[in-house]
């Protein structure tokens, strides 16, 4: 019945299943692309309420817009996905501290995810589209202001007075027009979203889980700051606060969902707010690994940290 193919496939055009990679830091605040020249992102949520992380929005000759996603590379062999990580990696923020040498100066976010070679295609399909809704989009806006703004005539006295379109010599067809462009395209892309969901919910109905993702979070270290009568520098002060600020935001959020409040702050952070689909996410499943010390001298932040985790297990049952 083609399972084997489905998941292992052959090298070449009959790939089967293969792993999408994208790496991320979050920095003094700031989203970053690791697999692409460390460049700045932003983070934003859709009217669904779901959050993108956006690399630069391209501008193509031709007219049209990409709105670029964070960008991703594929493989299919355990050789692959180490030199990916390997690449991410060397351009990811450390520091040493008095802890350690080398110490992570940001939070990490690789995402694995499980594709295949028509899903790969409906996601290139899917952010050209994406792009031209926004070119249309634009258009529509900035000629419905412009027509709209005739139809305002302001007197003598300073007031304004609202005009009809034929008074005003208003173009309200051409904007008509437009809105039509952008509605028609609007429904090309929810077609493409829509086949990426039946694409994801057909192989699992065959057992196979496209479209499954594992995001691997490595959170920062807070050494700075952390021991009595060490000099910081005002970079590492910066950077220990920021960093503080975030883990303090995420263990609020993962209060918040241990004691089911109505309102949970996962706007306090970047990593929250792009962690909120994850960790709210009915069919999800969260762990979190932590690293204690035997040592008596740190004793107190073992106790923490067992705590830190305790609550992260109690909320994600």
């Amino acid at each position: 019945s083609g399972k084997t193919h489905t998941v292992m496939g052959y090298r070449g055009e009959n790939a089967g299943l293969m792993l999408q990679i994208r790496f991320a830091e979050i920095y003094n605040g700031k989203v970053y692309d690791l697999l692409n020249e460390h460049e700045e992102c932003t983070v934003r949520q859709d009217k669904d309420g779901k959050v993108h992380i956006r690399s630069a929005t391209v501008m193509h000759d031709d007219g049209k817009v990409t709105v670029n996603p964070l960008h991703s590379l594929n493989t299919d062999t355990q050789e692959g996905l180490d030199e990916i990580v390997a690449l991410g990696m060397k351009m990811r923020k450390v520091g040493s501290s008095p802890v350690h040498d080398e110490s992570s100066r940001s939070h990490a976010l690789l995402y694995l995810e499980i594709v295949n070679r028509d899903l790969i295609a409906l996601r290139e399909a899917r952010m050209l589209q994406e792009g031209e809704v926004t070119r249309i989009g634009k258009i529509h806006d900035d000629k419905y202001i412009l027509e709209m703004g005739k139809c305002y005539h302001q007197d003598e006295n300073g007031k304004y007075h609202q005009l009809s379109a034929e008074e005003a010599g208003a173009d309200m067809e051409g904007v008509a027009v437009l809105l039509a462009e952008r509605e028609a395209a609007e429904a090309v892309l929810a077609d493409i979203v829509a086949q990426e969901q039946a694409l994801k919910e057909a192989s699992a109905a065959n057992g196979v889980c496209v479209g499954g993702t594992l995001v691997l979070i490595d959170l920062a270290g807070s050494e700075y700051g952390a021991t009595a009568g060490v000099k910081v520098t005002p970079k590492q002060r910066r950077e220990g606060q920021e960093i503080n600020k975030t883990l303090l935001a995420l263990k609020e959020c993962i209060r918040g969902m241990n004691s089911g409040a109505a309102h949970i702050p996962f706007r306090n952070s970047k990593l929250t707010m792009i962690l909120k689909q994850h960790l709210q996410a009915k069919d999800s499943k969260t762990v979190m690994v932590t690293n204690i010390s035997p040592s008596a001298e740190h004793l107190q932040k073992t106790v923490n940290t067992l705590q830190y985790a305790a609550l992260v297990a109690e909320a994600s049952k």
